[in-house]
């Protein structure tokens, strides 16, 4: 398999993945083929770049559709 990373901060590249994606989870949809991905884990995302209940629908919204349909959504705060 491979392991993707995001960020919106350019600067955070340097300790993601060498698939890394600069971008919000919110646009996960634009790097990935839907229902390609098998787990996610978003660990200290909400309140900290996803900060209110529009953003963070949007972002569930994103890893429903890029979740394989037995795939794992771990969400951490």
């Amino acid at each position: 398999g491979v392991l993707s990373t995001i960020d919106k901060d350019p600067r955070m590249a340097k300790y993601g993945a060498s698939s890394h994606f600069v971008d919000t989870l919110q646009n996960l949809g634009s790097h990935v083929a839907t229902g390609s991905i098998d787990a996610i884990i978003a660990n200290g995302v909400v309140g900290w770049g996803i900060d209110d209940q529009d953003a963070l629908e949007d972002a569930l919204c994103a890893c429903a559709t890029a979740l394989h349909e037995d795939g794992h959504l771990i969400l951490g705060t």
